[in-house]
């Protein structure tokens, strides 16, 4: 081989390594471009904001039941004329819960207080 030759697949040949090393290194400002180029689509969607009313009650079906219950009966019959309890009050033994109309126990008292006068 000619020394001209050599000389050029000598120089051919510390191209390529010097090509190959070079890019096998990586510089900060690759990185950097690397980095700010390097993103997945993400799936989103955009919604116009408006102003509206909130709802103030939410309406849906079901069954509610207390935790404990009473069973309340009265000895006489009569129409309820005042009730004195809320749903989920506390209650203490003695407590009124509710006024019947005794028109019509008092008229039966007074008449039954007549005959046993007579």
């Amino acid at each position: 081989m000619r020394a001209g030759t050599t000389r050029a697949m000598l120089g051919v040949a510390a191209l390529i390594v010097i090509i190959t090393l070079q890019g096998c290194s990586r510089s900060p400002a690759a990185d950097a471009v690397s980095a700010a180029t390097d993103w997945e689509p993400l799936v989103s969607q955009a919604v116009q904001v408006r102003e509206a009313k909130l709802r103030d009650r939410i309406i849906g079906s079901g069954i509610i039941e207390g935790q404990s219950e009473a069973i309340i009966r009265s000895r006489v019959g009569g129409t309820i004329t005042g009730i004195f309890f809320d749903l989920g009050d506390t209650l203490e033994s003695g407590d009124v819960l509710i006024t019947l109309d005794d028109t019509i126990s008092s008229i039966n008292l007074r008449q039954l207080e007549r005959e046993y006068e007579n």
